[in-house]
């Protein structure tokens, strides 16, 4: 995978919203729900919802914080790579191809 951070407002498609968020002086981070992994608040946005309802949505979804300030920080775009195998081989070659490319906007609370 491939991850890039670009300036505020650069990508315009965005699908996926990740929250850092801070209570207390520490980081939040949540168990997701279908993974044993430990994770940011964050998840798709919704058809006919803004980055940042999305953010709010999530955010409360995923911690339940109710009174937050939220603001945006930077656009974050993911490139997911699978590597193709050679004909008769089980082993990948060098080479790969984009399976799945999602821009996330990011905030911060």
């Amino acid at each position: 995978m491939k991850c890039s951070v670009y300036g505020l407002g650069t990508l315009k498609n965005y699908k996926y919203v990740i929250v850092f968020a801070r209570y207390n002086n520490q980081w939040i981070i949540c168990k997701h729900k279908n993974r044993n992994t430990w994770e940011t608040a964050g998840g798709h946005i919704e058809q006919g919802e803004t980055p940042i309802q999305a953010a709010k949505r999530e955010l409360h979804e995923e911690t339940g914080a109710v009174d937050f300030e939220i603001n945006p920080v930077c656009d974050w775009k993911a490139l997911w790579f699978i590597p193709r195998r050679t004909e008769g081989s089980s082993l990948p070659r060098n080479n790969y191809r984009i399976c799945y490319e999602g821009y996330i906007f990011c905030y911060r609370v």
